[in-house]
């Protein structure tokens, strides 16, 4: 997929020079649209749900700073209709498995994520969750994980969402109260 002309001029201006090569990346956890450019790695998005996530990414990536865990923002821009991101690139890095150290640098990066406090202007979840527990309303109406869980996976599990199965046990225990960067430090 060719990069928008508003989404090339603001990745030549945060990079300073013409850029000549994009591969467009087609997966991905947002819907923006991404491309690895050399020097860099591209979101963008116009449509408003994608200009959203790539507006809130480029604030919380702000906002962790020189976070050892995050990547570097070469730079930021709203370009026309365009939220564009530009990121460092990683493609040179070294991600395992087959971790050399046993894992311990893996651990030792998911403790730092755990401890940071989520930026201030990111939305709370109430602890006294007003609406019921996610699991809850699964177990209530499970048509919507028909088509990846197994019916009798989920027949068992929601005979064991009563006020003492263990679905329901794990879920009132989680905690959602956004204190921390993620909700779950590793466990060895």
């Amino acid at each position: 997929m060719k990069a928008p002309q508003e989404v090339v001029a603001a990745v030549e201006r945060v990079l300073g020079a013409p850029v000549d090569a994009w591969g467009y990346v087609a997966a991905g956890h947002t819907h923006a649209l991404k491309w690895i450019v050399p020097g860099g790695f591209v979101k963008a998005g116009a449509e408003p749900n994608a200009r959203s996530q790539v507006e809130q990414e480029a604030a919380v990536l702000a906002s962790l700073g020189a976070a050892p865990f995050a990547p570097r923002v070469r730079g930021f821009e709203q370009s026309g209709d365009y939220a564009v991101l530009v990121l460092e690139d990683l493609k040179e890095g070294r991600w395992p498995p087959p971790y050399p150290d046993r894992g311990e640098a893996l651990f030792e990066t998911l403790r730092l994520v755990a401890g940071t406090p989520p930026a201030a202007f990111l939305p709370r979840q109430p602890p006294e969750r007003p609406r019921g527990g996610y699991w809850l309303r699964l177990a209530a109406d499970p048509r919507a994980l028909q088509a990846v869980i197994r019916r009798e996976w989920l027949e068992q599990a929601a005979a064991s969402s009563s006020s003492t199965g263990p679905m329901r046990s794990w879920e009132t225990r989680a905690s959602i109260s956004r204190t921390r960067l993620c909700r779950y430090a590793p466990r060895r």
